[in-house]
């Protein structure tokens, strides 16, 4: 199923600039890969709380806008990652979450689909993507034509291991997100294709009349949006609480977990679809 609009832009070519950035700095070989548990991630959150500050976006965890969670990784090590999550008040009384996992396979590992894994894997799609889409939209969902909701953003660690930072996220806070209205989480949205201009959109069961909703009121798209079943995600834990989520994603391609998934690759435009995407569903 899909739809296509008539043609609307609400953040400019520029912005794109502001995307590169946030993805170039995340897959600098100084991070080698941010693995899960590693330094490399440990400076990617450290980057993304600077991010948060810096648009002095209120803290969501008692103790700062990160903390810190224990994880088992592939080899059976017990590491630490952290979670980094900033909320947007605007005294109403249903919010919007919107995650990215900020993690990556480090040096390649288990999950690596290249030949060695011994060499960076950058993940620029997977998921500096999805980062970049996340940082950008926390500035600019301070504008006033977006106060019908409140928002939550959400950056994941150890997701490549087992989804580990979103598990958490859940067991802990869950029960007090009672007017969560709906999860959106963006993994992998820089590999638009250039010819085809499609927006994946993985729904749960939960979400299908909300999105029914989006279908009949986006009119101004220049874009397809297609519609699947959610599959496996940080979503999911959301999902199996009962929330209503949403991954939207540009979709595989033959650099999935390759060391071949660099920035020069991103359709950073494409991003930028993304973004308007998002930014028309939380008007609604």
């Amino acid at each position: 199923m899909s739809f296509k609009g008539i043609g609307y832009t609400q953040v400019s070519d520029k912005d794109t600039v502001e995307f590169k950035k946030h993805v170039l700095f995340l897959c600098h070989d100084s991070l080698e890969g941010r693995a899960a548990g590693s330094e490399g991630e440990m400076i990617a959150v450290q980057y993304v709380e600077d991010i948060f500050q810096s648009l002095k976006l209120d803290r969501f965890f008692k103790n700062g806008y990160a903390e810190s969670f224990i994880f088992i990784d592939d080899d059976g090590d017990v590491k630490v990652s952290r979670n980094v999550a900033a909320f947007i008040n605007n005294d109403t009384d249903s919010t919007i979450l919107i995650m990215a996992h900020v993690d990556h396979l480090g040096m390649g590992g288990v999950h690596s689909m290249s030949y060695t894994n011994s060499k960076i894997h950058y993940g620029a799609d997977d998921n500096a993507s999805g980062i970049a889409a996340l940082l950008f939209l926390a500035g600019y969902l301070k504008n006033k034509e977006f106060k019908k909701y409140n928002y939550l953003l959400l950056v994941t660690g150890a997701h490549e291991p087992g989804y580990f930072g979103a598990g958490s996220f859940v067991r802990k806070y869950g029960n007090q997100l009672p007017r969560l209205k709906l999860v959106l989480n963006l993994d992998m949205v820089g590999r638009m294709k250039r010819n085809e201009q499609l927006i994946y959109v993985c729904i749960n069961e939960a979400s299908e009349s909300i999105f029914d909703y989006i279908k009949f009121h986006l009119s101004v798209m220049t874009f397809k949006v297609s519609v699947a079943e959610l599959l496996e995600g940080d979503h999911t834990p959301f999902d199996k609480a009962g929330f209503k989520s949403i991954q939207i994603t540009t979709g595989m391609h033959q650099d999935y977990h390759k060391v071949s998934d660099t920035p020069d690759k991103l359709n950073y435009q494409g991003i930028l679809n993304v973004v308007n995407f998002i930014l028309e569903i939380v008007k609604l």
